[in-house]
């Protein structure tokens, strides 16, 4: 059986805020499918569920990240580095997860990161986990162009909706790096 996961929102600046709109928007996104078989694993959990788990080990790893997560934390989960963010993600995982469980002995492949901004103004980070098997035909996906992400097929298609004055459109000089390939 095929799986879908979860669509993305497309990224939109300020939407995590507490007036914010999120929900499920796409931060970040490195080798994450669009669909994939049963066999392939995956594993997704909530910060604020991770927080209520083991409040210590949260803020332990949120110690040992803190001299790469420039602009903070949300700032970080959007622009940082993608093996910094994929550790990150991995070791968060591993909250209230048995040390010899299949979180901590999965070789994991990719990972994304969402927000959504829960009905009180919350924001709430969303981590998850993908597990791609040598010679998969799996198809993943790094950036926000992807078919993951609601609407990213109109985007392409209109790319003159972007401002080209925003340094992290598709053509600004970050927009690569937020955007991913622009391959299929």
């Amino acid at each position: 059986m095929v799986n879908q996961v979860i669509p993305a929102e497309p990224f939109r600046d300020g939407q995590m805020g507490s007036f914010g709109g999120a929900r499920y928007m796409l931060l970040t996104q490195y080798k994450f499918p669009d669909t994939y078989a049963d066999n392939k694993k995956t594993a997704s959990s909530d910060h604020d569920r991770m927080i209520m788990w083991d409040r210590e080990k949260w803020k332990e790893i949120i110690d040992k990240y803190e001299p790469v997560m420039a602009g903070g934390f949300h700032h970080w989960l959007i622009h940082g580095s993608k093996k910094d963010l994929f550790n990150f993600t991995k070791d968060v995982m591993m909250i209230g997860n048995e040390p010899g469980g299949m979180t901590a002995t999965t070789k994991w492949t990719g990972f994304r990161i969402l927000g959504t901004v829960n009905p009180s103004g919350y924001p709430i980070y969303s981590f998850q986990l993908f597990a791609k098997a040598r010679g998969s035909k799996t198809k993943v996906y790094s950036g926000m162009m992807a078919p993951n992400v609601k609407g990213y097929k109109e985007v392409r298609r209109y790319t003159n909706r972007f401002d080209l004055s925003d340094p992290y459109s598709p053509f600004g000089p970050y927009g690569k790096k937020h955007f991913g390939d622009w391959e299929d």
